[in-house]
């Protein structure tokens, strides 16, 4: 069982009607109260102002001793001045924890200096700072032991729960604001939308702008026919290159059928005279000389291949999307517009897509502020138990 639980347990439950309501923003001026009230109770307050009394007088000694007898005490002058240090940072500090921790450090340097004490030649006044020191440490020892019986663990305790209180609160209040920013910056961010919406649908009512959404439409489908066209185009072509390349073989240097193999796609629509089609006549002839053997299913494809009107007929239905598609450009007044519209389109956009960005910083700030509003809870409950204990009356902290 922890000490916590031990402390807990030495105490009946506290009944419902003693009731101390400590508001948060003087939680620590009130625990520090009842920190002394726990001191008073136990006599401890008194102790500690002897005991610091007692240090003062050890450390005026200390400090006339270094003064006066700075050259016969000679290599021991840096030794007392470390310990006349260690002296006024027990007098100088704040609070029995502060005072306790002090206070132990100086007996760790008092019990380390006292081996060098007592390796020096002994006189009057090294005599007289060794029983000094001697006092010193009985002084220490008496303290720590009164500490023990005390109830400075009790009040470290409190020190410990309410520091870590206190950052519970502290970061639940960061989260708080985060969430705040976030929620700020999503409100600000539908406005925008709210706002590039209404002027795209200023434009949108505009005739102008339906004469050339209708334009788009158009060149949008001539090139979907263009690309449907050039699939066409490609399969042939593809299905002729085991042909060409034997050809190639037979009759090397043939700069179109290279041309043909390099970029299939590319050859066609740059041969506008389709000199191909010699190449593909001189095929059928070697086809049906039997220099050349067809693979099965390719002799439909190639006599497509070889029909002229049809080839024609694709690199002018080609031509004629092309020439469709480049037809009608938008005039000046036409781009402006649309421009506008589409830098417009684009800041819609970029607001949609930062809207969904802080929906989902603010969905985990949320998660994140729940684990912080629990994990303050229990911390509060914590401390409100001890104190409960440590007071005698229920204590109920409010924000």
């Amino acid at each position: 069982m922890g000490w916590f639980q031990r402390l807990l347990a030495r105490w009946r439950p506290v009944p419902e009607t003693s009731l101390e309501v400590v508001p948060f923003a003087s939680l620590d001026s009130w625990i520090g109260q009842q920190s002394q009230v726990l001191l008073e109770r136990n006599g401890l307050a008194m102790e500690l102002i002897e005991y610091t009394n007692s240090l003062k007088d050890l450390q005026w000694y200390l400090e006339n001793l270094f003064q006066e007898s700075s050259v016969e005490l000679g290599l021991l002058s840096s030794p007392l001045k470390q310990l006349i240090k260690a002296v006024e940072e027990v007098i100088n500090s704040s609070g029995l924890d502060q005072v306790s921790v002090s206070s132990k450090e100086l007996s760790q340097k008092a019990i380390v200096l006292r081996p060098v004490f007592d390796a020096v030649e002994p006189s009057e006044t090294v005599n007289s700072l060794l029983a000094r020191l001697t006092q010193l440490l009985d002084l220490q020892r008496k303290f720590q032991e009164r500490l023990l019986a005390a109830p400075l663990q009790t009040i470290q305790l409190l020190k410990q729960k309410n520091d870590t209180f206190q950052k519970a609160v502290k970061d639940y209040d960061g989260f708080q604001e985060q969430h705040s920013s976030l929620q700020e910056r999503l409100e600000e961010t539908e406005q925008r939308i709210q706002q590039k919406q209404e002027e795209l649908s200023f434009f949108e009512k505009d005739p102008l702008h339906r004469t050339i959404t209708e334009t788009k439409e158009k060149k949008k489908a001539l090139l979907q026919q263009r690309e449907m066209l050039l699939k066409e185009i490609s399969e042939i072509l593809n299905r002729l290159q085991p042909l060409l390349l034997e050809y190639n073989r037979m009759a090397p240097h043939a700069a179109i059928v290279e041309t043909y193999l390099e970029n299939p796609l590319e050859a066609f629509l740059a041969d506008h005279n389709l000199s191909i089609i010699h190449i593909l006549q001189h095929l059928d002839a070697l086809i049906k000389a039997g220099r050349i053997t067809l693979q099965d299913g390719h002799q439909h494809l190639f006599q497509k291949a070889l029909d002229l009107r049809h080839l024609q007929h694709l690199q002018k239905e080609y031509s004629g999307l092309q020439h469709l598609s480049e037809q009608q450009p938008l005039q000046r007044r036409e781009k402006d517009f649309m421009m506008r519209v589409q830098e417009l389109e684009y800041k819609l956009e970029h607001y949609r897509s930062q809207r969904k960005k802080l929906q989902r910083a603010i969905k985990e700030m949320d998660d994140t502020l729940e684990h912080s509003k629990e994990s303050r809870r229990i911390q509060k409950n914590a401390l409100e138990d001890l104190l409960t204990v440590s007071t005698g009356k229920k204590v109920s902290i409010v924000f």
